[in-house]
Parts: C-alpha cells; structure tokens; sequence
C-alpha cells in the first residue's frame, strides 16, 4: 500500500513537471540562411510587419534602426521582403496567457530548378520555430525583442556586404 501511494506521487510529480518544462520552454532562436544576404540590395527589399499590437510604433521603431545603421529599404510590398512577426494570440484554454512565436524571415521568389515553377520561400529566418505559452507582451517587451532580431540581421546583413 505504502509503496502503491509513493508510486502515485512521483507520477504526479513527474506529470505536472512535464506540464511545468513544456508551457515555459521557449527553446532556442534559430538562425539560417546567412549567406544569402551575401549581394542583397536592400532598396529593392520590402519590411511588413505583420499587424498586432502597437503596429504604427513598431514600424516607426524598425525604419529607424535600419536608417540609422546606414540601411535604406524598398517598398512596404514587394519581394524579396523582411517580414517580422510579434504577434500573440490569447490561449483559448488559459486566462492571462498568450501564444506567441516572434520571428523575422527575408522572403524571396525563387525558381525551382526541375520545374522552373516560381514560388516565394524563406532563405533567412531568425526567430522560434515553434511558438510558446507567456504572460501577455508589453510594448517595451515587443521593442526589445524586435531590436534584438533586426539586430542580428543588421549585423549579418553588413558583415556579408562589407563596403570597401
């Protein structure tokens, strides 16, 4: 009896540290498709921000970091394209908690080599493959988070294209 009870507790334990692990875990930001950036020009690249809260601050934000790193960009619609996701979506299951998956891709149309079929694709992307579980965003959380991943395309961008 006495071991049938201890055997409950540990898989309970076990159980709600599971559920603890997988709500909180963000996981690791991916980043690929560095070499891309390699001869991009970015005055016939877009920026999209896909729409959310704070939408026109943000824009306002992200056009300025890339014009004072010296950057000038195309178009809002065109391709290739940045586009930059903070969006969060309410979990229909928990109060006081949203869904969100933060990530910038650099869009491109590109040929299919056997097919000659076009088709937009992601060949840069920084960000959360998958989205997780948080406490609703505050303005200042979306800004920090946007700087620190145009940030890394920034720097990319301008070590790949490196004026001489």
């Amino acid at each position: 009896m006495k071991q049938i009870n201890y055997l409950e507790r540990v898989t309970v334990f076990f159980a709600l540290l599971l559920v603890c692990l997988t709500t909180s875990f963000q996981g690791p930001s991916l980043v690929y498709g560095q070499e891309v950036l390699r001869g991009l020009d970015l005055s016939e690249v877009g920026f999209l921000l896909r729409p959310g809260d704070f939408h026109k601050t943000l824009v306002a934000r992200a056009m300025k970091q890339f014009s004072d790193a010296g950057l000038k960009l195309g178009e809002e619609d065109m391709y290739p394209s940045i586009r930059l996701s903070l969006r969060s979506e309410e979990s229909k299951h928990c109060k006081d908690i949203v869904f969100y998956q933060p990530k910038l891709e650099l869009l491109e149309e590109v040929a299919l080599v056997r097919s000659g079929h076009k088709r937009i694709v992601t060949t840069w992307f920084y960000g959360q493959e998958f989205g997780y579980e948080t406490k609703p965003l505050s303005l200042a959380d979306l800004q920090n988070k946007q700087d620190e991943m145009l940030k890394v395309f920034i720097d990319q961008y301008k070590f790949l294209n490196a004026q001489k």
